[in-house]
């Protein structure tokens, strides 16, 4: 799912887990991936450099990234966003707006 925003808009992890990827990925850009508990995995692509590394563990609603500004042709030019967004339980796609629902109306603390 392609999620329409500004750049450098941060980036937030949907629930708590441990980095096991953070890096280039093909049509993705830089991309950071989350592991969850019960086999749960989230992707976060089209992103700005970061300081995550694997093995860090992200809180839920934390701050890890921004959104890398991409220039749109279709936009004159002009620099566009959007945060690709996966949510996958082991290889089966899972919809990611259930993850961002049941999570976006919680209050999230530092």
């Amino acid at each position: 799912m392609h999620i329409s925003a500004a750049p450098e808009t941060p980036v937030r992890a949907v629930l708590p887990g441990t980095v096991v990827y953070a890096g280039q990925r093909e049509g993705h850009g830089h991309t950071v991936v989350l592991e969850h508990k019960d086999g749960y995995r989230s992707y976060y692509g089209n992103l700005a450099p970061n300081a995550v590394k694997v093995g860090d563990q992200l809180r839920h609603g934390a701050e890890f990234a921004k959104i890398a500004a991409q220039a749109s042709p279709a936009a004159g030019g002009e620099n566009s966003a959007s945060l690709l967004f996966e949510l996958k339980k082991g290889e089966m796609a899972l919809n990611p707006e259930n993850a961002i629902s049941r999570t976006a109306g919680r209050q999230v603390s530092g």
